[in-house]
């Protein structure tokens, strides 16, 4: 019963990727809580997909908790966990389910950072998940990792930061750094809950 493997994304539904430096960077947070205000105070459908990393149910629970009208990860297509040349086939199959049950929108969680042998670089540079990405959300551990993000996303895979949150955004110095030098809007996903959604839900449109 296992989710099948696809090698195209036809038709999906607008995704907001939630990316990260590095394991514990608070990707997970950071979706729990865009899901929640999506789906329990403006009463959306959002469904949701861990597609990279390890298998941590904790992780799939939370955004179920959050509201999320159903959410799958790579467990669900037959994998304990990913690595590099799989993953784009792995989430096009799992996004391909969600898509059926006609969410308003699906917020897809890369485990592990952008850089690692999870198969992260692979989403990034698949021209299906680029297309149909409305929002890149990346989560930082430093100021180091939040400069490094920006390099690697803007140069490598030229792609956006739409909106940084993460640890580095954890005191105003961390935040006015990524606002003034990067050029991204930074907002605590924790204590700026508020901001930090509202910020996504302009991109989104």
């Amino acid at each position: 019963g296992a989710v099948p493997l696809r090698d195209d994304l036809p038709k999906c539904p607008p995704v907001i990727a939630v990316a990260g430096t590095c394991m514990n960077a608070g990707k997970t947070s950071a979706a729990a809580r865009i899901i929640k205000n999506l789906a329990k105070t403006l009463g959306k459908r959002v469904a949701a997909a861990k597609v990279t990393g390890v298998s941590m149910r904790r992780d799939t629970l939370a955004m179920l908790d959050r509201g999320a009208c159903e959410v799958l990860d790579f467990c669900d297509a037959g994998f304990p966990s990913t690595t590099a040349g799989m993953t784009p086939r792995i989430a096009k199959g799992l996004l391909h389910r969600l898509a059926q049950s006609e969410p308003d929108c699906i917020m897809i969680e890369l485990g592990d950072g952008i850089l690692g042998e999870y198969g992260v670089q692979d989403i990034l540079r698949d021209p299906d998940f680029r297309r149909v990405t409305k929002v890149w959300v990346m989560c930082a551990s430093d100021p180091v990792g939040a400069w490094g993000a920006q390099q690697l996303m803007t140069q490598v895979f030229e792609l956006p930061i739409h909106v940084m949150t993460g640890p580095a955004t954890d005191n105003e110095v961390g935040r006015a750094y990524v606002r003034e030098q990067l050029k991204v809007p930074a907002f605590n996903a924790i204590t700026q809950e508020n901001e930090f959604v509202a910020e996504v839900l302009r991109r989104l449109g």
